[in-house]
C-alpha cells in the first residue's frame, strides 16, 4: 500500500461519522443556527464543530455576507456526496431491500412543465398504486442537472436531449418539433409563409433554440413579440389568436380538449428529439433506480 493510500486510512479511521451528519445539516442549511436546530445541540456547540470540519477541510465552508452565510464553491460539491455516504451508510444498518409496498422515501424528480404535462398525472397514479408510502416532490427545472444535483437534492431528471450532461441518460421517449398556430390557415403548405409573417410566442430556455437557429439558416426572420419561461404557457397564449410558436410534440396530445391550436411538423429536420432519464450519480440505490425506470417506462407506453 503507498504512503498516500495508508495516511488516507488512518486519516478515515479516526474520522467521527457523527461530522459527516453535522457536515450534512452545515451544507444544506447554510447556517449555524439552522443546523444546531436542525441536529437538536447548541449553537456554540455547532460552531465548535465548525471549527474542526474547517480545519479538517481546509477549507471554511461558509463565509459571511452581510447578514447570511454563503457556501464556498468546495461546500457546494460535498452536497450531492455528503448525501449519497449517509444514505448508503444508513443502508447498512437496514433490515432489508428495496420494497415499494413499504418504502416511506421522497423522491424528487425535475422536469419541465411540460413534461410534467406529459407524465406527471400517470406517474402519480402509478406509484399510489406500487408505492402507496411514497412521497414526491416535483422540482421545475429548465436547464442541465449539474446544479439541480448538488444544490436541490433532486434525485432524478427527466432532461431534454437538447441539454447535454456529463451524466448517462436513458431515452424515456421521442418528441418531435412542430408549428402551432391559433387558427386554421396552418397547413404544411402555408407554414413557411406564416413562420415569416405572423407573430411569435417564444419560450426562453436559457439555451440556444435550434428551431430559430434553423429558420435564420434558411433565411427566415422570426417577429418574437412574447418570451415566455414557462413551456406550457405556449400553446395558452397562441389558442386563439394570430400568433405562432415552435413546440414540442408530446405535450400538446395532452391539452385540455377544445383548446383552439392548430399544429404541423417544423418544416426542417432537426434531427432527434427525447426526453431522457438522468440519475443524480451521488444516488447510488439501484433496486430503486431499475424500480422506477420501470414505472417511468410504463407510463410513457
Amino acid at each position: 500500500m503507498s504512503d498516500a493510500r495508508r495516511s488516507a486510512r488512518l486519516h478515515l479511521g479516526s474520522l467521527d461519522l457523527n461530522l459527516l451528519v453535522a457536515l450534512q445539516a452545515i451544507v444544506e442549511e447554510a447556517s449555524v443556527t439552522q443546523a444546531a436546530q436542525r441536529m437538536n445541540v447548541s449553537q456554540s456547540a455547532m460552531s465548535h464543530t465548525l471549527k474542526r470540519l474547517r480545519k479538517l477541510l481546509q477549507d471554511p465552508l461558509l463565509i459571511r455576507q452581510g447578514n447570511h452565510y454563503q457556501l464556498t464553491r468546495r461546500a457546494e460539491e460535498l452536497q450531492g456526496p455528503l448525501r449519497n455516504i449517509l444514505e448508503q451508510t444508513e443502508a447498512l444498518f437496514a433490515e432489508s431491500s428495496f420494497d415499494p409496498a413499504s418504502d416511506d422515501r421522497t423522491v424528487t424528480v425535475a422536469m419541465t412543465s411540460s413534461t410534467a404535462r406529459v407524465v406527471g398525472r400517470r406517474l402519480l397514479s402509478s406509484i399510489e398504486r406500487q408505492a402507496p408510502n411514497l412521497k414526491v416532490k416535483i422540482a421545475v427545472a429548465l436547464d442541465g442537472p449539474e446544479g439541480h444535483f448538488a444544490r436541490e437534492a433532486v434525485d432524478v431528471q427527466l432532461l431534454s436531449s437538447i441539454y447535454p450532461t456529463q451524466h448517462p441518460r436513458k431515452v424515456l421517449y421521442q418528441d418531435a418539433w412542430v408549428v402551432i398556430a391559433g387558427t386554421p390557415e396552418l397547413t404544411q403548405a402555408t407554414v413557411l409563409e406564416l413562420l415569416a409573417t405572423r407573430p411569435h410566442v417564444m419560450f426562453e430556455s436559457g439555451a440556444i433554440s435550434l428551431p430559430y437557429e434553423m429558420l435564420r439558416t434558411h433565411g427566415i426572420r422570426s417577429d418574437i413579440r412574447v418570451r415566455v419561461q414557462d413551456p406550457l404557457l405556449v400553446p395558452e397564449l397562441v389558442a386563439g389568436t394570430r400568433y405562432v410558436a415552435i413546440h414540442r410534440s408530446a405535450p400538446l396530445k395532452q391539452l385540455p380538449e377544445g383548446l383552439a391550436v392548430w399544429s404541423v411538423p417544423f418544416p426542417f429536420d432537426l434531427g432527434a428529439l427525447s426526453v431522457d432519464v438522468v440519475w443524480n450519480p451521488w444516488r447510488q440505490d439501484p433496486a430503486f433506480q431499475r424500480w422506477f425506470e420501470m414505472l417511468l417506462a410504463d407510463v410513457v407506453q
